[in-house]
């Protein structure tokens, strides 16, 4: 059927193919369990945010209609990626490598249960090159389990918090998601500055 725009009719739609996103990240495997391999793809959105894009896998090799969410980022990254964690489970990166006296990440680890995608995990973790220390909080979000720690072995707190099943859409407006990670204030520029002192002494 004939589109009109403006006036004009066009025999077909208008597509610009140069306007379709890059993927930044794309990955297919059976992340759903049920035997047929699902696409998984990371797209540029905004400056806080890129889509996850999930097409379920068909029998006869195609795929559902995409389900599409947008997905908190780190503003600076520039190492984005998804990646098979598990059978049911797959992890979505972003962060920086090389970004000044700062190298950071932050692992979103998405889990399919009960016939949706939800948020099973959490990982924040960040590289001071000056003082050349670490700090790293992991949740693992159905269980309320979080483990966090400042250097790997210095110093590490072990703490729970209400475990919860966050589905993959509510992931912008749930902050409970990182309330673990709070108790990385204990490590604040005071606590740095005594363990590199008598470090380096």
């Amino acid at each position: 059927m004939p589109l009109a725009i403006g006036g004009a009719v066009f025999a077909q739609p208008i597509i610009d193919e140069t306007l379709r996103a890059t993927p930044l990240a794309i990955f297919i495997s059976d992340v759903t369990g049920d035997g047929f391999p699902d696409k998984i793809q990371k797209l540029p959105f905004d400056n806080d945010h890129d889509f996850l894009v999930i097409s379920k896998g068909l029998p006869d090799g195609y795929f559902e209609p995409p389900l599409a969410f947008a997905f908190p980022i780190d503003l600076w990254g520039d190492s984005p990626s998804v990646a098979v964690r598990s059978d049911t489970s797959f992890t979505a990166i972003s962060g920086c490598f090389a970004c000044g006296r700062y190298h950071s990440h932050q692992t979103y680890t998405i889990a399919y249960r009960n016939d949706a995608f939800v948020v099973a995990g959490y990982t924040a973790s960040s590289a001071d090159r000056l003082n050349a220390t670490t700090t790293q909080c992991d949740v693992n979000l159905l269980t309320g389990k979080a483990i966090i720690t400042f250097d790997v072995s210095h110093d590490r707190q072990d703490i729970s918090v209400a475990p919860q099943v966050i589905n993959l859409a509510d992931i912008n407006d749930n902050d409970d998601i990182y309330a673990a990670c709070k108790a990385l204030d204990k490590y604040d520029n005071a606590f740095v500055e005594r363990y590199v002192t008598s470090r380096d002494q």
